[in-house]
C-alpha cells in the first residue's frame, strides 16, 4: 500500500512524534511519504526508508490569500506524484489543506484530530473552514470515544460512520530504570510533567500546586520538561514564589523514557487534551499520575486505579494528592502497577491493527 502523510512540519509536538513513529513503522512494510507544508527542521525523524517532500511554503496571514493558494496547488501536485492509496492528515488546519488540496484527485483520504473538537483557542474561521471541508473527508479518526460523541454533537450533518476511534500509539520498551534523572541531590520525591509551554497546559497552576506540596514536603522536586512561548512566564512565577531550588525548567527532551526514569509521581494540569501522550508514557514507565479532570485527561486518568483525579483548577487538592503519593511508596507501587497494565491497550501493534482493520480498508481500484 502507498500511503502518503501530510502534516504542517515534524517540530517537537505530540501529533507530530505520532507521525513519525507511524512513518517508520509502516515503511517496512509499505511504501510510505511524509509532505510536510512550511519551513522548519524536522525534530523527530522518520527513518531511511521514508519518502520526505518538503513544500516549504510559509503562510504569514490569513487575509493573504496567496500563499495559501499556493499551498494547495503544491500539495495537489505533491500528492498526484505519489498516486497514493491513502491521504492521512494530521491536525486540524492541515487537514483543512489537505482535504481542499485532494479535491478531484479520486484518492480516499483520512483527516486524524488530536485534541478536543470544541477547543476555546481554535479561531471561528478555521473552525467554520473544518465545518466546510470534513464532508470531503473519506475518514476522520479521533482520539476517544468522548471526542467522537463531541464531533457527532458538533457536526451533525457528517455521518458519524465516518468517524473512527484510532488512539495514539504508545511505543512500550522495558520498563526504564528506576534511576535519578532529574537534578537533584539523594532520594528527594520528585513530580515530573512534560509539554509545550502554552496555555492550554496550565503549568502556572502546577507550580503553584507545587508551591503549597513544598511547604508540606520542603525536599520535594518539580521539573517540567519542554519549551514553548510561556517558559518564561512559569519561570518568573518561579521566582516569585521562591522555588528556584525546588522547580527546574530544563526545556526539550528528545529522550523521555530517560527523563521519567527519575521520576515518582506525573502531574497533569491541562485545561483539556486530545490523549494525553506524556500521561500514558508516563503511566508505562509505572509512575502514578495526579491531574486535574479536565477533558481528554479523564478518559484515561481513572481516580484509584492509576493515580489521582482533582477538581479542575483546585490547587489544595491537587497538592494533597502529591503530597499523599509522594509519601507512600506503598500507594505509588500499586498506582503504578495498575497504570503499566492499562496502557496495554495502546501497543503499536494493537494500535496499528486498528488503523488496517477500521480506516485504511481499501486500496484505490
Amino acid at each position: 500500500m502507498k500511503i502518503v502523510f501530510v502534516v504542517s512540519l515534524l517540530s517537537a509536538g505530540g501529533a507530530e512524534r505520532v507521525l513519525s513513529e507511524l512513518a517508520k513503522r509502516w515503511s517496512e512494510t509499505h511504501e510510505v511519504t511524509v509532505v510536510t507544508l512550511g519551513k522548519g527542521e524536522d525534530f523527530y525523524g522518520v527513518g531511511d526508508k521514508v519518502k520526505r517532500v518538503r513544500l516549504d511554503i510559509t503562510r504569514h496571514r490569513w487575509y493573504n490569500p496567496l500563499p495559501h493558494i499556493r499551498l494547495v496547488r503544491a500539495l495537489r501536485a505533491a500528492i498526484r506524484r505519489e498516486n497514493p492509496d491513502w491521504v492521512v492528515s494530521f491536525v486540524l488546519k492541515t487537514n483543512i489543506f489537505a482535504l481542499l488540496a485532494n479535491i478531484g484527485t479520486g484518492y480516499p483520504i483520512v483527516v486524524c484530530e488530536h485534541s478536543q473538537i470544541g477547543r476555546s483557542d481554535i479561531d471561528g474561521r478555521v473552525s467554520f473552514a473544518r465545518r466546510l471541508t470534513y464532508p470531503l473527508a473519506t475518514k476522520i479518526a479521533v482520539l476517544s470515544e468522548s471526542i467522537r460523541g463531541e464531533f457527532a454533537a458538533k457536526y451533525p450533518t457528517i455521518p458519524i460512520s465516518k468517524v473512527f476511534v484510532v488512539p495514539n500509539p504508545i511505543e512500550l520498551p522495558p520498563a526504564p530504570a528506576r534511576e535519578n534523572t532529574i537534578p537533584v541531590e539523594g532520594s528527594n520525591p520528585s513530580v515530573i510533567s512534560l509539554g509545550r509551554f502554552v496555555d492550554v497546559k496550565n503549568f502556572k497552576a502546577l507550580v503553584s500546586a507545587f508551591a503549597l506540596v513544598a511547604k508540606k514536603l520542603p525536599a520535594a522536586r518539580l521539573v517540567i520538561y519542554g519549551d514553548g512561548p510561556e517558559r518564561e512566564v512559569v519561570r518568573a512565577l518561579v521566582g516569585e514564589l521562591g522555588l528556584e531550588e525546588s522547580v527546574s525548567l530544563p526545556g526539550l527532551t528528545d529522550d523521555v523514557p530517560k527523563a521519567l526514569s527519575g521520576a515518582d509521581v506525573f502531574a497533569i494540569t491541562s485545561r483539556l487534551e486530545g490523549m494525553p501522550m506524556a500521561l500514558l508514557e508516563a503511566m508505562h514507565a509505572g509512575i502514578p499520575a495526579c491531574g486535574f479532570d479536565a477533558p481528554g485527561v479523564r478518559d484515561f486518568l481513572t481516580d484509584g486505579y492509576n493515580g489521582y483525579k482533582v477538581p479542575f483548577g483546585d490547587l489544595e487538592a491537587l497538592s494533597s494528592a502529591l503530597v499523599r503519593l509522594l509519601e507512600s511508596p506503598a500507594e505509588r507501587e500499586r498506582l503504578g502497577g495498575n497504570a503499566r497494565k492499562y496502557v496495554g491497550a495502546f501497543t503499536p501493534e494493537n494500535v496499528d491493527a486498528v488503523w488496517f482493520r477500521e480506516v485504511l480498508t481499501e486500496t484505490r481500484p
